[in-house]
């Protein structure tokens, strides 16, 4: 994903039900291959966000939770 090119992600809510939206770098100069994990940032409209790439492992619930 890049600015102006989003690209899917998979995102688990706390119900365990998947939803998939579009995401794209909070930063232009950022992008984010394919399986990287960000942290959503803001909604920009419908089911379309701006991210950051995940700064913390634990802020990711492990499998299962």
């Amino acid at each position: 994903a890049r600015t102006g090119m989003p690209a899917q992600a998979r995102v688990a809510d706390a119900f365990g039900t998947e939803h998939y939206l579009l995401v794209e770098p909070e930063d232009s100069a950022d992008s984010f291959a394919s399986g990287t994990v960000v942290l959503l940032v803001r909604q920009v409209g419908g089911s379309r966000f701006t991210a950051i790439a995940n700064p913390n492992q634990a802020l990711v619930d492990p499998p299962g939770h």
